[in-house]
């Protein structure tokens, strides 16, 4: 029998290699040497870090010289996370990190930079996420002197290069943000995910009856891709291809399992390859929709919830895209299993990605564990839809809308989607149809 969290391969039931083998996400950190501004630059703990997991960094830097980590209140250290193996794209946009902390937030404790012989310090970068492309850390200070080669008041970054790597647990052909939805018939499941684009491998879903004996024939459905651009979005910050706006999304898979009995506990695993190391998922299970008819009063119990967003605190001074959603979705999945809930409704307000695209990655990594479990339904709110015209943009809208979504009665002073217009949200989420629902945007 296979149990969900197990590495398999998708075509034998008696292959159960129990032991996880992470495929690795090159990170890596870089610094830019400048001046004597610090003497020590160390990565604690294990370069091997799994999807999700921290890196810590740490440094020593003397307070003697004329411009030091952690002299001003202004110093950073900054998270870039690119959408290849370049990792050069960050020394030319020096505001397109994806996370920052404050250098005299992290500083050792008891420490004032100003009346030590030296500072030292260490920060847990991460959560790093499998975004399918490398992360790499840079220092910012605050210069005050000529040595930087800059004005005075300006934040330069320090020590670009230096060669170690961190691996996190993934690669860019493991399919990450599982997340399930009913179709228009009860006896139909999807599974959606997204990768790399390994369409030539194949890519598919694998599942059977949970309680079936392991004799049983495995079935399988072929998956089908999708993906957006920038180009489909209606205005900034959606349209700006930087790390911190637009990022490609990868390949969006979704693969239909069929032939379902209703009330039913099914097993099942998706992607390519023939195991956790080389593109396949863990296994998982879910109990497939409840029947329609021989039941007098047919009745489902739906989690209805909205404004969720993407991220839990972790920094001393948190970005605004942050809230605490690791301890929601916990109770979100709780609340699920105690009460034996059938269905996750989301009602608009979903990532609060604003315009951000890799907040959508990290709402669906935190939400995967409930979307795996459990069919995830959702329709746009003001912030994954409103939206005003925008210069020089041909009109576009992933709902059909022939005009911008920007109601009067919201009254909002701005496009709160920060030009996604609906896309992220209509092509992350597969959607049940039926005579006039229109995805995301409507459905019944």
């Amino acid at each position: 029998m296979l149990n969900p969290g197990e590495n398999l391969y998708p075509f034998s039931k008696k292959s159960k290699q129990r032991s996880v083998i992470w495929p690795v996400l090159v990170v890596a950190i870089v610094l830019l040497r400048s001046a004597n501004r610090c003497n020590s630059f160390r990565l604690g703990g294990s370069s091997q870090v799994e999807n999700g997991g921290n890196a810590t960094v740490t440094w020593e830097s003397e307070a003697g010289d004329s411009d030091y980590i952690g002299e001003s209140e202004q110093d950073e250290v900054r998270l870039y996370c690119g959408e290849s193996n370049d990792i050069r794209f960050s020394m030319t946009l020096s505001n397109d990190h994806i996370d920052k902390w404050n250098v005299v937030d992290v500083l050792e404790e008891s420490q004032s930079p100003r009346d030590v012989s030296s500072v030292s310090g260490k920060v847990n970068v991460g959560p790093l996420i499998n975004m399918r492309g490398t992360c790499q850390v840079i220092f910012w200070i605050y210069s005050n002197t000529s040595s930087a080669g800059t004005s005075d008041g300006q934040l330069v970054p320090v020590f670009p290069r230096l060669d170690h790597l961190i691996t996190v647990g993934g690669g860019s052909v493991q399919p990450m943000q599982g997340h399930l939805s009913m179709t228009s018939d009860i006896s139909e499941m999807h599974i959606t995910w997204v990768s790399a684009d390994v369409s030539s491998r194949n890519p598919a879903v694998y599942y059977h009856e949970s309680a079936s004996s392991s004799n049983d024939i495995i079935m399988m459905s072929q998956a089908g891709a999708t993906t957006y651009s920038a180009g489909d979005m209606c205005g900034a910050r959606a349209v700006e291809v930087e790390g911190r706006y637009f990022r490609p999304p990868g390949a969006i898979y979704t693969a239909t399992m069929i032939g379902l009995k209703p009330n039913t506990n099914y097993s099942y695993w998706y992607g390519t390859g023939n195991s956790t190391s080389n593109g396949l998922s863990t296994v998982h299970w879910f109990i497939s929709p409840k029947p329609t008819t021989g039941r007098s009063t047919p009745s489902a119990r739906i989690l209805a919830v909205s404004n969720i967003g993407a991220w839990g605190a972790t920094n001393p001074k948190e970005p605004v895209w942050q809230s605490p959603v690791p301890v929601l979705m916990q109770a979100m999945l709780s609340t699920a299993e105690n009460l034996s809930v059938d269905l996750v409704a989301i009602y608009g307000d979903v990532a609060y990605a604003s315009g951000l695209g890799f907040v959508w990655e990290r709402f669906f990594y935190r939400l995967e564990p409930l979307a795996t479990r459990l069919p995830v339904h959702m329709a746009v709110g003001n912030h994954e839809y409103d939206y005003k015209s925008s210069p020089g943009l041909t009109h576009r809208d992933a709902s059909g809308l022939t005009a911008p979504y920007h109601p009067p009665w919201g009254n909002l002073d701005r496009g709160l989607s920060y030009g996604e217009c609906g896309v992220p949200a209509a092509r992350r989420f597969n959607m049940p149809s039926s005579p006039g629902s229109n995805s995301v945007f409507w459905y019944s």
